[in-house]
């Protein structure tokens, strides 16, 4: 293989490593019959991974937004007390004051 590139042993050897470190290249190096062995990706579970990754997201916005809209509902307000904002009080702040999370 390194012939045909036309590198040295050494240099695709260097080259490989830092392809597959960085993720760039799915496969692992035989040192000892000096091979390339390709890892077997199997698309249906990196799609069903990434499907739970956004499905987690979603609840984890949804809960905050649930939380957000109780606490509006529910007329809540945070008291700040002067010694905190540096003796220039604004009152209670609502929960519809507050940024979005």
């Amino acid at each position: 293989m390194a012939e045909a590139f036309g590198v040295s042993q050494n240099e695709m050897e260097n080259r490989l490593v830092s392809l597959i470190e960085r993720g760039a290249v799915q496969a692992r190096i035989d040192n000892v019959k000096k091979v390339v062995i390709a890892r077997d990706t199997d698309l249906r579970v990196e799609t069903y991974e990434k499907a739970l990754d956004i499905g987690n997201e979603y609840v984890r916005d949804l809960r905050r937004l649930l939380l957000r809209m109780s606490l509006q509902a529910n007329d809540f307000a945070v008291m700040i007390s002067q010694k905190n904002s540096g003796g220039d009080s604004k009152g209670p702040v609502r929960a519809g004051d507050m940024n979005p999370l």
